[in-house]
């Protein structure tokens, strides 16, 4: 049974993350693209905050990717020959 409450406040949470991660990537770029003096230490120091989020947001999507291990480890174990297609 499909809980429609439950489902909304999931949406809604994963809407509210997905904007801040966007927002959070936004920031350094905007930082270096609209500076018109940008030294090296405020670069380096923002490639390497998107950087940190890039390699965030790739652990998360690898967390939550469909690829499970278990599952892929049940699949491999089943003999194909006793299952009737």
């Amino acid at each position: 049974v499909l809980n429609m409450r439950a489902l909304n406040r999931v949406t809604a949470f994963k809407e509210v993350v997905w904007g801040y991660c966007n927002a959070g990537m936004l920031e350094p770029l905007l930082t270096i693209a609209g500076s018109e003096q940008v030294t090296s230490h405020q670069l380096l120091v923002n490639l390497f905050q998107l950087a940190g989020l890039f390699s965030w947001l790739y652990l998360i999507y690898d967390a939550f990717d469909i690829s499970d291990v278990q599952q892929e480890f049940s699949y491999r174990k089943m003999d194909s020959s006793k299952v009737s297609w």
